[in-house]
């Protein structure tokens, strides 16, 4: 056989590969590298916990394929890997503190990198979150054509509106964590970052194999500063009170187990770069920018018993819209995707959809992060739950003649289409 003849079809099918894969994409410092890199017009796919929040639906609106998953569960990463040319590995470090030992860190990103390599992936990046050396070199040792070790904090300015949960007193406003008010913690800007990732995935070429060559500005400066300083910018009385880890009641209890972490170990930072090296705003700048967005954290908290009432009236609410509307809009394109696809069947698979979501909202864990709105998005369901969906429905629905609706194949083939196509908007 003609050696040439493999080599062209290697290539040919090298050129195929489109996409960028992200993970941890609900996190604002991956959201925001993902709706860059869309904006640029590069596609990708990003791996979330819930396909149906706030954020994953508007990565979807922009054209982005959600997928449920995550890097402990690479070998059920096969859709969101196939077709692509690049992985943008970032880590969640509230979640791994909370849930996954250090030892099982190292593994899931170690096999997540094989993953992508065996896909054939050709470019890779690790955004450091506690990663440690002998990974990187596993990782080193797959040989991809591309590789560079991105290192940031932790955590991000935007995880003061996303993750930090603030308390109403009657004294004023109140954020409680197992903290020492005069310990230092160092952030950064994600969505100033953002646009670099760009840059990297465009031309790779024209940077160096290895660590960093991002440099984002940082901010190291006691976590009683922060609160000072959304205090000042905001003109809303906000304290900080330092408490264990085992306080009982505590809204960021989620947050006590990375803190314990933080604090054992030593962390060095810089309060910002030199001119023209570091990228992003000061804190100060990040607060003045979004006012709005801190007051209505700050001032959204609700008890229990007002969060039930309120979930309920919204789901009665919601429910109606989505019956009356987003029913009919996500059949509509289900038909334009596949025409040849029956009615019966397309509506079953809509009303299933529909369903699923008003389960996903109902049992949500009241989160200030709730999506407002329900509106559908068919780029957002991965091939996997519409044939979940579609085998359910045949068993439950039989034609007169007592035969199954043939509804699977049309309708995962249209969910499937619309999946892969990107709205340029």
């Amino acid at each position: 056989m003609d050696c040439s003849c493999i080599d062209k079809d290697k290539e040919m099918k090298a050129s195929m590969k489109t996409h960028v894969v992200i993970t941890r994409a609900h996190l604002p410092r991956s959201s925001y590298i993902a709706c860059e890199l869309l904006d640029a017009g590069i596609p990708v796919k990003a791996l979330v916990d819930n396909p149906f929040s706030e954020v994953a639906q508007k990565l979807a609106d922009k054209g982005c394929m959600v997928v449920k998953g995550s890097i402990a569960k690479a070998d059920k990463l096969w859709l969101a890997l196939n077709g692509c040319f690049a992985a943008i590995c970032v880590l969640d470090p509230f979640e791994m503190a909370k849930d996954y030992s250090e030892q099982d860190i190292q593994g899931y990103v170690s096999e997540f990198a094989e993953k992508c390599r065996v896909r054939g992936m050709s470019q890779f990046i690790l955004c450091d979150g506690g990663v440690d050396r002998a990974t990187i070199q596993k990782i080193q040792a797959l040989k991809f054509r591309h590789f560079n070790v991105i290192r940031y904090p932790e955590i991000c300015y935007e995880d003061f509106v996303t993750c930090f949960q603030f308390e109403k007193k009657e004294s004023g406003n109140l954020l409680r964590l197992n903290l020492n008010k005069k310990e230092k913690l160092i952030t950064f800007c994600a969505k100033d970052l953002a646009p670099k990732f760009v840059d990297l995935i465009q031309t790779p070429g024209k940077f160096t194999v290895g660590e960093a060559f991002i440099k984002p500005r940082t901010e190291w400066m006691p976590i009683e500063d922060y609160i000072n300083i959304i205090t000042a910018e905001t003109h809303y009385n906000l304290t900080y009170e330092s408490v264990p880890a085992d306080e009982p009641d505590l809204p960021n209890a989620n947050l006590t187990a990375y803190f314990e972490a933080y604090k054992k170990r030593q962390v060095k930072g810089r309060r910002e770069g030199k001119r023209g090296s570091a990228t992003g705003r000061s804190f100060r700048a990040y607060v003045k920018d979004h006012k709005l967005g801190f007051r209505l954290r700050i001032t959204a908290r609700l008890t229990n018993s007002e969060k039930n009432n309120k979930m309920i009236k919204d789901f009665e609410e919601q429910n109606k819209i989505l019956k009356e509307t987003e029913t009919e809009t996500l059949i509509k394109q289900l038909k334009r995707a596949s025409p040849d696809a029956c009615e019966e069947s397309l509506r079953h698979t809509a009303n299933s959809i529909v369903e699923m979501r008003m389960k996903e909202l109902i049992t949500k864990n009241f989160s200030s992060t709730a999506p407002s709105g329900l509106r559908m998005n068919a780029n957002s369901l991965s091939e996997h739950d519409l044939k979940e969906h579609c085998q359910s429905m045949n068993e439950k629905k039989a034609t007169p003649n007592d035969a199954q609706v043939p509804c699977e194949a049309p309708v995962v083939g249209a969910i499937h289409s619309l999946a892969n196509t990107v709205v340029d908007r």
